[in-house]
């Protein structure tokens, strides 16, 4: 069965033709020159393909979908996640939805606290992450990204670093009882 990937043209010819070197010669080129192409083919894949794409084509793709929150010191895996989900990103930003998903992908973890749950001011809310890297360095970083993908009239109130640490808890009770007699 002949496929794109092994085509011989030579088949195609009639068999009057396959004596004549010319013919051959034009069958040749063109089976090379196609050869070519079909190697190319993978590349126009793009979009089905995006995590096997290199960086260059990620950072391309990210300006192309308007990517706010993508930087290029990011890791790989960050960067894919967030061109795949640019579109959908752009479509819900402004909610929390959108907030708590590009905080997630690019700071591992995080959720957001809304002003009603807390009793807090109007449109104000809080994130809450247990990544403790977003304590000095990163949190011009972190604050950027939830700018990005915020409503405009939400103001971000704090962020909170949750630590969470396995700790071994002993506790002990003592009941003493005692009946007091008197005589």
């Amino acid at each position: 069965m002949m496929t794109l990937q092994n085509l011989d043209l030579f088949q195609f010819l009639p068999a009057w033709m396959r004596d004549d070197q010319t013919a051959q010669a034009l069958v040749y080129a063109l089976t090379k020159q196609l050869q070519a192409v079909v190697a190319q083919l993978q590349n126009l894949a793009i979009y089905t393909n995006i995590s096997a794409q290199p960086d260059e084509i990620l950072d391309e793709l990210a300006w192309q979908f308007n990517a706010l929150e993508y930087d290029p010191s990011l890791p790989r895996s960050t960067k894919v996640q967030l061109v795949e989900s640019a579109i959908l990103n752009n479509k819900q930003r402004g909610t929390v939805a959108a907030v708590e998903r590009i905080a997630t992908q690019i700071f591992g973890d995080a959720w957001i606290e809304e002003w009603f749950n807390y009793s807090g001011e109007p449109y104000h809310f809080k994130v809450h992450t247990s990544n403790v890297s977003v304590g000095d360095q990163e949190a011009a970083q972190f604050a950027a990204v939830i700018a990005s993908a915020q409503n405009v009239r939400a103001v971000l109130e704090s962020v909170i670093v949750e630590t969470v640490e396995q700790m071994n808890l002993n506790f002990g009770g003592v009941i003493h009882t005692a009946d007091v007699i008197y005589m």
